[in-house]
């Protein structure tokens, strides 16, 4: 079937167009695909073993409680001597396949101020809250919207519009209610 031709033009029908006849993908035809040869890219310098070892050794070192696979990989590259370098995700993975994450966050040692659920305050100027908001204007373009507000009775304090919406434009308004 592969060797036809097309009678008006006398090629060979496309591979293509033979396989989606017979129901076949190009990887089904053919009877030695290429074996996989693993992971794809270079090959590390440094085996999972002698990555683990270093990351073992970190963890030991700390003076913390549990660590986060990114800090763990900065401080194993940021050695004078024997540095390891090995990427974060692959940090990321030994330590998961070796219980070394953390599988939760523990309290730190300050007392945590907890939330009644409510942001009202019985006097004004106790709390306030600020918030940026973009929006467009027909034939001027993107705009933001700065405000700052008072918890007590919801009256927005001050104000600011801005074309560009950066961090100096964000505390505008915020100057502007101190000074009131």
């Amino acid at each position: 079937m592969i060797n036809e031709r097309y009678p008006l033009t006398g090629k060979p029908y496309p591979k293509r167009l033979i396989f989606k006849v017979v129901g076949y993908s190009s990887s089904t035809w053919y009877e030695n695909p290429t074996p996989k040869t693993g992971k794809r890219g270079r090959k590390p310098k440094h085996s999972d073993e002698e990555v683990l070892q270093e990351i073992k050794k970190e963890i030991k070192k700390s003076k913390f409680n549990s660590e986060g696979y990114i800090k763990v990989k900065n401080r194993m590259a940021k050695r004078k001597i024997n540095a390891l370098v090995a990427g974060k995700a692959r940090v990321n993975r030994i330590m998961r396949e070796n219980s070394l994450l953390s599988p939760y966050r523990r309290p730190g040692k300050t007392n945590k101020r907890e939330h009644d659920g409510t942001i009202t305050t019985d006097a004004p100027n106790v709390m306030w809250a600020t918030d940026g908001k973009k929006f467009w204007i027909e034939g001027s373009g993107w705009h933001w919207f700065f405000g700052v507000i008072d918890h007590f009775n919801d009256e927005i304090i001050s104000w600011h519009i801005a074309k560009k919406g950066n961090r100096f434009a964000a505390m505008q308004p915020v100057r502007a209610a101190v000074r009131k």
